[in-house]
């Protein structure tokens, strides 16, 4: 009978994540929705947490992003990728909402139409489309998952540069940017005025949790890993 269950469910093609994401939320019923990715361990308060900070917020709530182990290359990817949801920040308003650990209210969820789920970053795309209609994001710490960094450094690299194009192009579609918008973020991608700014921001992110250290102690990692997301954003522009 599960087995029936399932292979009912299954669609008839591979989605992309966030296809499959709007698959799993035409089949739950319940008024809150959470979502998360396989490569990812939650603490056993994980949800509790999670719906604890909904019950004082009523909203959007992202949760905390931790490294599941203590190599020195998954620390550094982890820190490049994952710095503005740290455990050990304070509760906040933040401006994204990664689908590895958040939970949203079905109601606001079936409003923007779901995610959009031919396209890998659609979290980003779903995060401004919250806060145009004026909802919060509700950044809670202490609602954390681990995530398994499994790459190479190679690997990585190349996955920094492709998210890079795809952020690139998401972002010329959002903000409609004609040739004088791509020119100007082009040069500010190409220069180090954006790389610059944001190692600042990663970095008082480390320091607000706690980890000033182990930023310093990878940030060649980590800066390596920005700027080739911005070479990649350049080539989108």
């Amino acid at each position: 009978l599960a087995q029936s269950f399932h292979d009912a469910k299954r669609p008839p093609a591979r989605l992309w994540p966030h296809g499959a994401r709007n698959l799993g939320a035409t089949h739950a019923r319940a008024a809150l929705l959470v979502f998360s990715d396989p490569d990812v361990y939650p603490r056993a308060d994980w949800l509790a947490a999670l719906l604890a900070a909904h019950r004082r917020t009523g909203g959007v709530v992202v949760g905390a992003l931790a490294d599941h182990g203590t190599s020195w290359l998954g620390r550094g990817m982890h820190l490049c990728k994952f710095s503005k949801w740290l455990p050990g920040q304070p509760e906040a308003e933040v401006d994204n909402a990664p689908t590895a650990n958040l939970l949203v209210p079905r109601a606001i969820f079936d409003e923007l139409g779901g995610l959009r789920g031919e396209r890998f970053l659609a979290d980003a795309w779903f995060s401004w489309q919250l806060r145009q209609h004026g909802r919060v994001l509700h950044f809670a710490p202490a609602a954390v998952v681990a995530h398994h960094h499994h790459s190479t450094l190679g690997e990585f690299l190349r996955e920094r540069f492709s998210r890079g194009i795809q952020y690139g192009d998401l972002r010329a579609e959002w903000r409609h940017l004609g040739i004088g918008g791509a020119l100007f973020y082009l040069a500010v991608s190409l220069l180090p005025v954006r790389l610059l700014r944001i190692l600042s921001l990663v970095a008082s992110q480390c320091a607000r949790a706690g980890e000033l250290g182990s930023l310093l102690a990878t940030l060649p990692l980590v800066a390596l890993g920005h700027q080739a997301s911005l070479l990649g954003e350049s080539v989108a522009y």
